[in-house]
């Protein structure tokens, strides 16, 4: 839980707001001081920076970095770029400074970062003090201070403060494209000329761009691969002639197309840059400049379109998968997911990565064997960290369960399949040998291959791991049984598409079982009638 209650935007920045709730200070602030520092605080008419009020802190015998301020608690999202600014008019200093203070905190409301821009002398007027920098990547809120700060015991000081703003910096969103799909995203004009491109009103060089083949309500669109809150555009036009005249920004959501802002100019010059601002909170992947009408040339030309404003956190990672499982050791590997800075990895509910990961594969050692560890994978970008994956459930071994068999029936356990091929004999599978394999034959009317073993004792298995020959012998449906009370009986299936000639893939049950017998009843992917599997090893022991 939060330390303390926070808002979206700041409340009262012009310290205009004064009730009297807390006597002498303006609405929505707060205050503190060290408990032998004597403080004076006072909503005045004058003098102030904007509007018709300004708080007023004064402070006396502060201790040595002893402090009197005002502050409000700020809602932000980490990793990004924030500016914190506010005017000050410093009246009286005795070994004294005046800081612009930031502080900023965990969802537990600890301390995680400072920063103090720092002001040591009396001023004339009214100035502003800047603090720009990045929330760190587990910020939950911020706190800004006005702070008279005692330098040595018995420090004094009084100074004014107003217009008090917190505003996220907002940048380019859209890289330097160099071609309508290269780095990311994809640039789609409706028509586009030779030598000009859609993606050249995208490769920051004012000296190349699109060019339409036509006048008459071209687009250009730009569909982001992570989704995008974008606030402001800004349009740089070639020529007077075939800049837009009529246009609209416009963004792709659950409905289909809607405008964001719609804009009319006939005073353009070669050049010249318009910017246009609007309210947008919705996170989208495709935004378009719709152009209806140019000032009056047979196409448009645009050499250079902005779109600034700031990602939404991340999709969900997919496709998490058990890349190898071995002695102590697992290596998990997912599916990329554009535009994001790397991958947080979960075992439980504990973060085991200090940075964010940037490949898709992670190693995982020290693991105890026959141990089930549950994994998650987060994708973290600039506005935060995604929702985790799906579990994916690791159980590491040194060895399979069954022994490298040189028969059906040798060392121990016996084996059954319903068909293999001459030369590739079901027990190849389990002999711990990748240059042999089992081959299975099946007529067209009866797809279904099974393979069946029987341990000298009840053993519990938590899982299997297949490798195929080749990418299309690994099978498609797989149902696995073992014996109990009541005969042989289904305890788990599943589907799978995404083979890779020689690369295993490790299957962990639900819920562990145990049995002498075990069955997996297999089917050939489509258009196949036979399956290779070099090696099947079953993960377990002896009950």
């Amino acid at each position: 839980m939060r330390a303390v209650q926070v808002a979206p935007v700041l409340d009262n920045p012009g310290f205009e707001r004064y009730t009297g709730t807390i006597e002498g200070i303006a609405d929505g602030w707060s205050t503190w001081q060290d408990p032998t520092a004597v403080s004076e605080f006072s909503v005045v008419n004058a003098p102030v920076a904007e509007g018709s009020r300004a708080q007023r802190v004064s402070g006396s015998n502060l201790p040595s970095y002893g402090a009197v301020d005002v502050y409000q608690a700020y809602d932000v999202l980490a990793n990004v770029s924030y500016t914190v600014t506010g005017k000050f008019l410093i009246e009286e200093l005795d070994n004294a400074k005046v800081q612009l203070y930031v502080d900023y905190y965990d969802i537990n409301g600890d301390s995680i970062k400072v920063s103090a821009v720092d002001y040591w002398q009396t001023t004339d007027g009214y100035i502003e003090l800047k603090h720009e920098g990045f929330t760190p990547s587990n910020t939950a809120y911020m706190r800004v201070y006005a702070v008279l700060r005692g330098i040595t015991e018995g420090s004094s000081g009084s100074f004014y403060i107003d217009d008090m703003h917190v505003e996220r910096t907002s940048n380019d969103l859209i890289p330097k494209m160099i071609s309508n799909k290269l780095p990311s995203g994809v640039v789609l004009p409706t028509t586009e000329q030779l030598w000009y491109e859609g993606y050249k009103a995208f490769d920051e060089d004012p000296a190349t761009a699109w060019k339409s083949q036509n006048n008459s309500g071209n687009m250009l669109e730009y569909n982001f691969e992570t989704g995008a809150v974008v606030t402001s555009y800004s349009v740089r036009a070639v020529s007077a002639e075939s800049a837009p005249k009529y246009w609209s920004f416009q963004a792709y959501g659950p409905n289909g197309w809607y405008n964001l802002h719609q804009g009319s100019a006939t005073d353009w010059q070669p050049g010249m840059v318009k910017t246009f601002s609007f309210d947008n909170r919705s996170a989208n992947k495709n935004y378009r400049l719709y152009v209806s009408q140019a000032n009056g040339g047979a196409y448009y030309e645009i050499a250079e379109v902005e779109m600034k404003g700031y990602y939404a956190k991340p999709e969900k990672p997919w496709g998490v998968n058990l890349a190898k499982v071995g002695d102590g050791y697992v290596i998990l590997n997912w599916k990329p997911i554009n535009g994001v800075q790397g991958y947080n990895i979960y075992q439980g509910t504990e973060k085991i990565n200090n940075a964010p990961i940037t490949s898709t594969t992670y190693t995982i050692g020290g693991l105890t064997n026959l141990t089930t560890y549950p994994y998650q994978i987060s994708a973290v970008n600039l506005a935060g960290e995604s929702v985790k994956s799906d579990i994916v459930q690791a159980v590491p071994y040194a060895e399979s369960a069954i022994p490298a068999m040189t028969s059906n029936t040798t060392p121990y356990g016996s084996l059954k399949f319903s068909h293999f091929t001459p030369g590739h004999d079901g027990f190849h599978a389990f002999d711990r040998d990748p240059g042999t394999y089992w081959e299975t034959t099946v007529d067209a009317s009866n797809k279904a291959q099974s393979v069946e073993y029987t341990f000298p004792q009840q053993y519990l298995i938590k899982g299997v791991t297949i490798t195929p020959v080749m990418s299309s012998s690994g099978p498609r449906v797989i149902y696995f049984a073992r014996n109990g009370p009541s005969g042989m009986g289904t305890f788990h299936n599943l589907t799978i598409t995404d083979w890779q000639a020689g690369v295993p893939k490790t299957i962990i049950f639900p819920v562990a079982q145990t049995a002498e017998t075990y069955r997996i009843v297999m089917y050939p992917q489509l258009n196949d009638l036979s399956m290779k599997i070099s090696e099947l090893e079953f993960i377990g022991q002896p009950k």
